[in-house]
């Protein structure tokens, strides 16, 4: 029994897994306000799906890239959901759903991108749903160049349709937010269990006085 979990976009969403499928979900768009819905929507979803605290066996959770109060939270909640359970949590990059919404049967070649802004790309290359190399933060079209060597893949993620602009037209899929569905799949896969992190597209903006960039 896995707990999916995404508060790095501007849903706040959870879905439960066993070993048949898929339990239940619930997916609210919120834009702000993750630290406050979270755990309700949360006890929410046990209530309508009769899955008590002690039944699960693990939690996934976006860890981002993605918005840096929403994945602050989300990495938070689960830890601290883990740690009360005695269960592992483990982070899942936004990236890594998206591809994996984007090819379930993990059979193709997939471009994730998520839009940081600034006309800047976070991104990874999928093949057959594994993951090639480690994110990377460029220019879309510096990322543009890349692809352009590429052949026969799709685009997904948040930043798919800025960079399918950029090379003239491009098939996408899943450019909306992580599927905590899938979230709590790739977390009863993984192998890795240590405890989920924020995984940042560039380092935060803030810092503290003398220039020290907080935790």
């Amino acid at each position: 029994m896995v707990l999916g979990l995404d508060t790095s976009a501007a849903n706040c969403s959870a879905a439960l897994i066993d070993r048949d499928g898929l339990i239940g979900a619930r997916v609210e768009e919120i834009g702000r306000g993750h630290a406050e819905r979270l755990a309700p929507l949360v006890r929410a979803l046990m209530e309508e799906t009769g899955v008590t605290a002690g039944r699960l066996d693990r939690i996934g959770v976006v860890a981002g890239p993605g918005s840096f109060t929403g994945v602050r939270v989300g990495v938070a909640f689960a830890r601290g959901l883990a740690l009360t359970l005695d269960i592992p949590a483990v982070g899942i990059s936004a990236l890594a759903c998206a591809a994996r919404s984007a090819d379930p049967a993990r059979g193709k070649t997939v471009l994730a991108a998520h839009d940081a802004r600034r006309d800047e790309l976070a991104w990874q290359i999928y093949e057959r749903g594994a993951a090639k190399g480690e994110m990377r933060l460029d220019h879309v079209e510096a990322v543009a160049g890349q692809a352009r060597g590429m052949d026969d893949f799709i685009l997904a993620g948040s930043g798919a349709m800025k960079l399918a602009a950029a090379l003239g037209g491009l098939e996408t899929a899943a450019t909306e937010p992580p599927d905590p569905e899938q979230a709590a799949r790739l977390a009863a896969e993984a192998q890795d269990l240590a405890p989920p992190s924020p995984i940042y597209q560039r380092p935060p903006d803030a810092k503290r006085p003398g220039g020290i960039t907080p935790p």
